[in-house]
């Protein structure tokens, strides 16, 4: 007795899954890249622009890595000049005020990234 499986179905949705998963991954990192520039123009818009830190907003920079599987966007000023001052500005010192800047604008922007990111991937189921 001989038994014939059709598996044409398996492999087509296999298929399918593989496919979703590409775009889905493209559109996270579409998502992503926005997101950090929105994290920036927030953080630059809200950082301290005064006197000695005239420079600093414009050292607000956003990187992004991407690798076949992931994605990264960094946010935050160079450590070179007026950048070097990022910590002292966000967090304050013993002797000067916080100017939270960085983390307010990443507090804003993470759920509507994260909002987006789930619909990505459940257009891509």
């Amino acid at each position: 007795m001989t038994t014939v499986v059709d598996d044409s179905q398996v492999i087509k949705l296999s298929r399918d899954l593989a496919k979703s998963a590409a775009l889905s991954l493209a559109e996270i990192v579409a998502t992503t890249i926005r997101a950090g520039k929105n994290i920036q123009r927030d953080a630059k818009e809200a950082a301290p622009k005064g006197g000695h830190v005239r420079l600093y907003a414009g050292k607000i920079t956003t990187s992004t890595k991407k690798t076949p599987w992931s994605v990264e966007t960094e946010v935050g000023p160079l450590q070179s000049g007026q950048g070097a001052l990022g910590e002292i500005l966000e967090f304050g010192t013993a002797r000067s005020a916080p100017h939270p800047h960085l983390m307010p604008a990443a507090d804003k922007e993470i759920p509507v990234w994260l909002r987006y990111v789930a619909q990505a991937l459940g257009a891509g189921i």
